[in-house]
């Protein structure tokens, strides 16, 4: 059974950058740390062409029979007492070596010399020939870097998280990574979900420690730390209830539920399991650590009152509901209502004041009023844009014509906006408008500050578009009208320049 969130798509423009980052970080170590890695199959090839079995298994049966583990000990008897096949087709060995490898009191009183003792006859040849093996299983990546609980590392602790078994281990982790990460990372930050993530790993791979200390079979995987993320992720959103894609078996579907109730599913999930199939390579009790650790990350995260920020999540229906009533006013607007269409408009404009293509929409649909308060409002926002690019300017500076033409009974245009268009169509190439505007300036008692520096700038690009009449026009003015300024004695220096012959 497989429940996910699915609430939420990637915003791009937003990226979850540390998920990502994550994602890659994991498939860098399988492909390319992990990525042919037999060094096992290499170091059972070579157990069995040394002497070893012939001085562990025997030790090996003894030591089961003492643990009253009979079945087992019996195996290795059948084994020593027959004629074995060569070593690529003994399976039976096969089996025996790596429980030798992966019991971890067997394996603690091995390399403590405590089942070949330094009096056994051949303790000289095994312990050189134990090395050797060690030493082959220490190449493989999973053995070396995967978590232990029988002979723990604090490298192992952390490194375990970022190996796996197979590709389809990586894959299934790597989707769940994918979608519930995303929605922790932007609910809690970068460095809290960085934190929730590791230490969380650490919480599920600590339960699975304690419930295995007698095991050296190697855990690895990101299953715990994603746990954690899909606990923290039912303690952030609590009661809000979520849009969720829900398998079972063949039959599969989408249902809405409170996050929180996920937390006790998702554990009794795990639990179902383990009872259905309690041989299982799968470490569910280190999923189930995961999801109780996460839960009690996010539970003190929110405790101290550090920033959750769910808001995110609404996005989608708010972009789904401007979409409804955008296209509303569209149709009002193809069937000429334009007075319903602009409230409409308006009120999209309020929503998303950044998008251009409304405003000019709200623009249109209020130039049939010239002489209404909407149509001066919305005349005023587009020539107030910043003259961050080309089409921009294009804007404003069509609408500013228009806007002459058909305002009633008058323009309204305050100086200072007419000094930011000045300087708009200086840079955008719309010269005459310039130069008009400045002229309408110069005309007022008090100048802008920044009137110097725009009739300089007008100067220049008269001077850039050859216009050299029309430059040093600009260019005197601004020395006598502006003499005292920084502007002006730039002016003043250009023109002596103008004034040297030229060869």
């Amino acid at each position: 059974m497989i429940i996910l969130p699915a609430d939420r798509k990637i915003d791009l423009s937003n990226p979850p950058v540390l998920t990502l980052a994550l994602v890659l970080i994991n498939c860098f170590v399988f492909f390319f740390l992990q990525g042919g890695d037999r060094h096992d199959i290499d170091a059972y090839f070579h157990y069995m062409e040394s002497d070893l079995p012939q001085i562990e298994f025997p030790a090996r049966a003894n030591w089961l029979e003492a643990q009253d583990r009979r079945h087992e000990a019996l195996e290795v008897r059948l084994w020593l007492d027959g004629s074995p096949p060569p070593p690529e087709d003994d399976s039976d060995a096969a089996g025996i070596f790596f429980d030798m490898q992966v019991d971890g009191r067997f394996r603690k009183a091995l390399l403590n010399d405590e089942i070949i003792t330094p009096a056994h006859p051949e303790y000289d040849t095994w312990q050189l020939q134990r090395a050797e093996v060690e030493s082959i299983m220490d190449r493989w990546v999973s053995w070396r870097y995967g978590f232990r609980p029988a002979e723990p590392s604090v490298t192992s602790l952390f490194s375990h998280m970022f190996l796996h078994s197979n590709f389809m281990h990586l894959l299934g982790n790597m989707v769940f990574l994918l979608i519930v990460g995303y929605l922790v990372e932007m609910a809690l930050g970068r460095r809290a979900f960085i934190g929730a993530y590791v230490l969380g790993g650490v919480a599920a791979v600590s339960l699975h420690w304690l419930l295995n200390l007698s095991s050296a079979v190697p855990l690895v995987g990101a299953s715990g730390a994603i746990s954690a993320i899909m606990g923290a992720f039912a303690v952030i959103y609590g009661l809000r209830r979520i849009r969720f894609f829900y398998s079972i078996l063949f039959y599969f579907g989408f249902v809405r539920a409170p996050a929180l109730i996920m937390l006790p599913l998702w554990v009794g999930i795990e639990l179902f399991r383990i009872w259905n199939n309690p041989e299982s390579n799968i470490a569910y009790f280190a999923h189930i650590g995961g999801f109780l650790g996460g839960a009690l990350i996010a539970g003190t995260h929110r405790s101290i009152d550090a920033p959750v920020n769910t808001e995110f999540m609404d996005a989608p229906a708010q972009e789904d509901e401007s979409l409804g009533e955008h296209a509303r006013a569209m149709a009002l607007v193809e069937r000429l209502r334009l007075e319903e269409a602009r409230p409409l408009l308006q009120k999209l404009h309020e929503q998303d004041p950044g998008n251009q293509k409304i405003l000019r929409q709200l623009y249109a649909v209020t130039r049939f009023r010239p002489d209404s308060e909407a149509y001066h409002e919305a005349a005023g926002k587009i020539l107030s844009l910043p003259e961050t690019d080309p089409a921009t300017v294009q804007l404003v500076h069509n609408t500013f014509r228009d806007y002459l033409k058909r305002a009633r009974p008058g323009v309204r245009i305050p100086p200072e906006q007419y000094t930011h268009l000045a300087q708009a169509f200086v840079k955008g190439g719309y010269l005459e408008e310039a130069e008009n505007i400045i002229r309408l300036l110069l005309k007022r008692p008090r100048a802008s500050r920044r009137l110097p520096n725009i009739i300089l700038q007008l100067a220049r690009a008269r001077h850039k578009a050859r216009a050299a009449k029309e430059s040093r026009a600009w260019l005197q003015l601004l020395a006598e009208r502006f003499a005292g300024t920084e502007d002006g004695q730039q002016a003043e220096k250009m023109l002596q320049w103008h004034k040297q012959p030229q060869e």
